[in-house]
């Protein structure tokens, strides 16, 4: 199973993402934080093999990279479709993936950083 937490700005998004993983058997949403605070809250105590990652966050990625790292907790990035992807990635993330990105490359994206892709 894999254990993915949403960590999302907007209710909506957050909303969409769970719905369309959800009907996944191999994934399981074990968290929706709506804070920063929540949000290392919940990576910590959780422990999600995936954490799916607004670039709204990134005031806080040193402190989310650092519990994801204790935890090998896989990081996918979701950014906004004027942002560059190639920026995320030199601050580590192993993952980034744009907000227009449909349901199954999401779903795929989420399996494949849970195999260590």
């Amino acid at each position: 199973m894999i254990n993915v937490i949403i960590a999302d700005h907007q209710a909506i998004f957050r909303a969409g993402i769970a719905k369309v993983l959800a009907v996944e058997e191999d994934v399981r949403i074990v968290g929706q934080p709506q804070s920063p605070e929540q949000l290392l809250n919940a990576l910590d105590k959780l422990r999600p093999r995936v954490l799916i990652l607004a670039s709204s966050y990134m005031s806080f990625l040193h402190d989310i990279q650092e519990i994801a790292t204790r935890h090998h907790t896989a990081v996918l990035m979701l950014c906004d479709n004027n942002e560059s992807a190639s920026d995320f990635m030199r601050m580590g993330m192993q993952v980034v993936i744009y907000r227009s990105a449909n349901g199954p490359m999401v779903v795929e994206a989420v399996r494949r950083l849970a195999q260590g892709q």
